[in-house]
């Protein structure tokens, strides 16, 4: 179910949600529309590729405050 409008846009969502079964919902957005927060991904030293936690989008947060907001402890980078 496409979703192009934001008019009336909680009644949409409310009909996908009460759709029986598994349910593609396709939400148009404009193209330039800055969407955050996101995941990253980084250059490693050795090249290879990372990806930083669900806990840790971007825009990141300074890492003192991030430390102090952590439950456990984050993996290392």
């Amino acid at each position: 179910m496409p979703i192009a409008s934001k008019i009336d846009l909680n009644r949409q969502i409310r009909a996908v949600l009460e759709m029986d079964g598994p349910v593609v919902c396709e939400v148009m957005v404009a193209p330039n529309e800055e969407r955050i927060p996101r995941a990253a991904s980084y250059i490693r030293p050795d090249g290879s590729m990372g990806s930083k936690p669900l806990e840790d989008l971007f825009p990141f947060l300074d890492r003192e405050e991030f430390m102090a907001n952590m439950i456990v402890k984050p993996l290392d980078e």
